[in-house]
């Protein structure tokens, strides 16, 4: 029996090359597609940023009204 089942898959053709496919390919689009709208909503959410030089500073309306203490 093990003799027929090696000569029935001898005959048969070699096997051809395994490769990914259309779902390989279309997994692979998919994630590019979502990787660029990843980094185009991130250079949106960054424009928004506003960049200080004083970190001590971020309220502007605090630091303008503020208060010196009295001199002695």
């Amino acid at each position: 029996m093990v003799t027929a089942a090696v000569a029935a898959l001898a005959a048969n053709d070699p096997p051809r090359g395994f490769g990914p496919g259309f779902i390989g390919f279309a997994v692979l689009f998919l994630m590019a597609v979502a990787t660029y709208l990843l980094f185009r909503s991130m250079v949106g959410h960054l424009r928004k940023v506003r960049y200080s030089p004083d970190p001590a500073a971020t309220d502007v309306t605090t630091a303008e009204t503020r208060e010196e203490p009295p001199a002695r």
